[in-house]
């Protein structure tokens, strides 16, 4: 039977007998709907160490809740409540903690994966919204798989982080209001090495996901990382990712193949700021090899000068 001493200090299982934190044993349902069992399947989830893992427990809970469909609201709710309990202490007390700042959470990647799965599965009273989160993210967690390569690690993305903040204050545009979090995972993805996002509205969040190489690559991590950096500082001047930021079209002349597509116009900034910030600072043993030098210099006033635009609006 389960045996897990405890769960977010919510829910005690020991020797077959179902308590709460108080030492009080829950009452089951007449018609022998095991709790304990719901409990474990839930449990399950937020032991998941990957997302292979997670799928599995996933499409388990999913069983579970077909065989007790009158008590799929309630397994439901324990899911997400279950949920918000993982995610939120632990941001609340990474904005406090000795290693980070203001501007920066870094979630390890037990963590990641839960807030990865609140992102399809919604905080909501609707059952047939959970569900279908539920469906989606066991879906999705089929686009990751085991790494091939190690990852760049937390104290290498402070680096960046922090050579990015001295040189053109990055983090006061990604993270004006909202910390920018990243989220650190143990798989790789079938078609990113890194991805990034910023939410809409006003109190808007910048999420960069790290993943591990999803193949055998010659790109340095850490240069992977500030390129996906370049696209957070694009999001955040423009609010789309379609429009290219203030005076691009002009300085893409100093490309050695000037982008035509957005597309290609997308990843020469964010190439162009991954060079600036590096350029010049203790991390430029990342940049490429045989980079150009003049070009460097150019992106690197460029980079300034659209960010000194953005702050004097």
């Amino acid at each position: 039977m389960v045996d897990l001493l405890q769960f977010h200090d919510i829910i005690i299982y020991k020797k077959n007998t179902l308590i709460n934190k108080n030492g009080c044993e829950f009452i089951k349902n007449n018609d022998n709907f095991d709790k304990e069992k719901a409990y474990a399947y839930i449990a399950s989830i937020f032991d998941s160490a990957s997302f292979v893992e997670m799928q599995s427990c996933i499409t388990s809970l999913l069983k579970f809740i077909e065989y007790n469909p009158k008590h799929k609201r309630w397994i439901c709710r324990e899911l997400t409540d279950s949920m918000v309990r993982y995610c939120s202490p632990y941001l609340f007390a990474s904005l406090f903690s000795d290693k980070s700042d203001k501007n920066i959470v870094i979630v390890p990647p037990k963590h990641s994966l839960i807030m990865f799965m609140s992102t399809c599965v919604p905080y909501s009273k609707s059952t047939v919204l959970v569900m279908e989160g539920l469906r989606k993210f066991a879906e999705r967690c089929c686009e990751f798989g085991e790494p091939l390569e190690a990852s760049i690690t937390e104290d290498e993305i402070r680096s960046v982080l922090d050579v990015a903040q001295k040189k053109f204050q990055i983090l006061n545009i990604i993270a004006p209001k909202k910390p920018l979090k990243i989220l650190m995972f143990a798989n790789s993805h079938s078609e990113f090495d890194n991805e990034c996002g910023i939410t809409d509205g006003i109190d808007r969040e910048a999420i960069i996901s790290v993943y591990h190489p999803r193949e055998i690559t010659l790109h340095d991590r850490v240069f992977i990382f500030t390129h996906e950096l370049g696209h957070a500082l694009h999001m955040a001047l423009t609010n789309d990712i379609k429009i290219m930021p203030y005076g691009f079209d002009e300085f893409s002349g100093f490309f050695a193949e000037p982008p035509k597509t957005i597309e290609e116009k997308q990843e020469a900034f964010a190439n162009a700021a991954a060079i600036a910030i590096l350029n010049g600072s203790e991390l430029d043993k990342h940049l490429p090899k045989g980079f150009n030098k003049n070009s460097a210099d150019w992106f690197n006033k460029y980079i300034k000068f659209v960010i000194e635009q953005h702050l004097s609006l």
